[in-house]
């Protein structure tokens, strides 16, 4: 199977965002933030795929649950499938960068010993 670049894939797909904004917008509790940009979105998913270049398994799942949230999942089923997959991968940095992507009342905070999701109805620690 031939994998193709993030970037590749990006000019093939429209990328699914979880926030509702179309400018993928997101914005914190202390106001207005900068939302992330296209280019933010694609960053992510070439910083992504290196890190995984020796695992696309990851990247590919990473990629089905961006699609399962575009097909309808919802906010926190995609956000805990993504922190179960980043995490059993040994790829934990990339949790809190999917911060940008998130709507409000949603946050992703690590720390050496635990991931913390913070969602409107309230908090789970993993």
């Amino acid at each position: 199977m031939r994998r193709c670049s993030a970037s590749a894939w990006l000019s093939r797909h429209t990328l699914p965002t979880m926030s509702s904004s179309a400018a993928y917008t997101r914005h914190g509790s202390n106001g207005d933030r900068p939302g992330c940009t296209a280019e933010q979105a694609q960053a992510f998913l070439q910083d992504l795929s290196r890190a995984t270049a020796d695992q696309p398994h990851v990247l590919s799942e990473f990629r089905n649950i961006l699609f399962s949230f575009k097909n309808g999942a919802n906010v926190p089923a995609v956000v805990d499938s993504a922190v179960m997959l980043l995490r059993a991968t040994s790829h934990r940095r990339f949790l809190e960068r999917l911060n940008i992507f998130l709507p409000p009342g949603y946050s992703i905070i690590c720390s050496p010993s635990a991931i913390t999701v913070t969602t409107p109805t309230g908090v789970r620690t993993y």
